[in-house]
């Protein structure tokens, strides 16, 4: 990956993006072909399935291709549902 001159930002995106494949255990590889497809993997779970917090713990996938209001709030709707049912099966369980 290159990185744009006289921008300083750029590089430092692309040194995320190592650090990220490191601490997800994908940094080194055998071949090139096994590195194109492992990272392919690691990207499709990483933008379809793996909830972010910085979007309301939502896939990228999710979030872009929707309004994103709607989504937040679904979201939130859900969280509240799922708190208050802990709360209550936590109720049952202890009287």
């Amino acid at each position: 990956m290159r990185t744009a001159s006289y921008h300083p930002q750029s590089n430092g995106i692309d040194e995320r993006f190592h650090r990220t494949l490191r601490e997800e255990g994908l940094a080194y590889y055998g071949n090139l072909i096994e590195a194109k497809r492992q990272v392919g993997q690691w990207t499709g779970h990483y933008n379809q399935v793996r909830l972010h917090s910085s979007i309301d713990y939502m896939p990228p996938a999710i979030w872009h291709n929707g309004d994103p209001n709607i989504l937040a709030e679904e979201r939130k709707q859900k969280v509240l549902k799922a708190k208050q049912e802990r709360e209550y099966e936590n109720l049952r369980l202890a009287g």
